[in-house]
């Protein structure tokens, strides 16, 4: 009689790959390929420039020896994970979309303007949701862009000098324009002299953030 004694199951070595940085069905077929299994372990928690579906790290480590039928933990980014909107302010609406997709944001079709005094026409002013909420990938994001100055009053500078006129000027964004003789019937008084007694565009008036006032002096 002759007995066939069984050995067991008869493992392989097998050096563990590198699948970190794989969308988790590349790193499947990687580690099948070898004759290795995988677990997925999700976190909510997206470490920086990270996107769903990519493994983020693997236990074995990569170079390590293992043997068919062992299983590599895999941390990939849970569908529910939430991602912070980056801050976009100053940027084009070009840049501020690439910077959108490091994230795996997008950029709204809705888009609006509003006038800013610190941030160029043109450049983005604000989002909606605003820096720093948290949403989920793919999330569109509206882009607020400057349309420019905005509108502001004019301070009165009449019975100023040009040196208290300036600051005045200065103190409400607004800058001290053409400075020209008044009108001699303007200045009968005495106590005009070196005193602005006309300013356009005129106390109270609304103009543009930045604009000058140009005044007449006795």
């Amino acid at each position: 009689v002759t007995l066939t004694v069984s050995l067991g199951k008869v493992l392989t070595p097998v050096t563990v790959p590198q699948v970190t940085g794989q969308t988790l069905s590349i790193a499947e077929n990687t580690l099948q390929g070898l004759g290795l299994h995988y677990r997925p372990e999700y976190t909510t928690t997206p470490p920086p420039n990270s996107r769903p579906d990519i493994v983020l790290s693997q236990t074995p480590q990569t170079g390590a020896t293992a043997h068919t039928g062992d299983t590599v933990t895999l941390v990939v980014l849970s569908p529910s994970a939430l991602f912070p909107v980056p801050q976009l302010r100053g940027q084009t609406p070009l840049q501020a979309a690439n910077t959108l997709g490091q994230d795996e944001l997008t950029p709204s079709s809705v888009q609006s303007s509003k006038c800013s005094n610190t941030v160029s026409s043109g450049l983005v002013l604000s989002t909606v949701p605003p820096v720093g909420a948290q949403v989920k990938a793919g999330t569109p994001i509206e882009l607020i862009t400057s349309s420019g100055f905005c509108q502001a009053t004019v301070p009165s500078v009449i019975g100023d000098n040009q040196s208290a006129a300036s600051v005045a000027l200065q103190a409400d964004g607004f800058q001290l324009g053409n400075v020209t003789q008044a009108d001699p019937t303007l200045c009968v008084d005495p106590t005009t002299a070196g005193t602005i007694v006309t300013q356009t565009p005129g106390p109270g008036a609304n103009a543009l953030y930045g604009s000058s006032v140009d005044v007449t002096e006795c």
